[in-house]
């Protein structure tokens, strides 16, 4: 008996899933804090499903919607963070929190995409060069 050749058709592994907005923020916070600890970075708690009443008192309370997701005072440095796959949209809000900080508080803002980016600009901030 003969035996017959099979091929087979070998994928390749898929690539990684993108990981989640807030493990690369996770990733910049941990970071941030090894890296720099005489200094703060601040995280901006402005996601995740509010009814709408809760929404309301939120924004009395200061709620900011549109507001960046990380501020390190010292460098007077908002950070918008996003997936690498640009999975994560810039909202009309995040634009016109961006165009409020950067024109009238003379801050600045950044919109990164993934923990690497971030690191990257605020490092390079932080270093001064």
């Amino acid at each position: 008996m003969k035996s017959k050749r099979v091929s087979r058709v070998v994928k390749p592994d898929p690539k990684p899933p993108c990981p989640l907005e807030k493990e690369e923020q996770k990733r910049v916070v941990k970071w941030f804090r090894e890296t720099y600890p005489e200094h703060k970075i601040v995280s901006i708690r402005n996601d995740g499903y509010r009814t709408k009443l809760e929404k309301v008192e939120q924004i009395r309370m200061g709620l900011c919607v549109g507001a960046a997701d990380l501020y390190i005072p010292l460098i007077h440095t908002w950070v918008e963070m996003k997936r690498v796959d640009n999975g994560s949209p810039w909202s009309d809000d995040q634009k016109e929190f961006n165009e409020c900080v950067t024109t009238k508080c003379y801050d600045l803002y950044y919109l990164c995409a993934g923990a690497d980016d971030a690191i990257s600009i605020i490092d390079y901030l932080m270093k001064g060069e």
